[in-house]
């Protein structure tokens, strides 16, 4: 299977990790909206903050499925 993302570094992943996971943290889904979008807003470029949505969004599909695979 091809990865998507390849090139971005592995510190950014994790990174993008923590940000969604504080974020989910919150019991207040404005405040969660807020911290996803204000972190998309400092990606320094393009392809970052598409894997940042992504990833974003592939965790919130997760959530509503139930589901909780990597």
């Amino acid at each position: 299977m091809t990865e998507l993302f390849a090139d971005i570094p592995e510190e950014i992943k994790h990174q993008v990790e923590i940000v969604f996971n504080l974020a989910i943290s919150q019991n207040n889904v404005p405040s969660a909206i807020e911290i996803l979008q204000s972190y998309l807003k400092t990606c320094t470029n393009e392809e970052e903050r598409d894997f940042a949505d992504f990833y974003f969004s592939m965790k919130l599909e997760e959530l509503v499925n139930g589901s909780s695979t990597n």
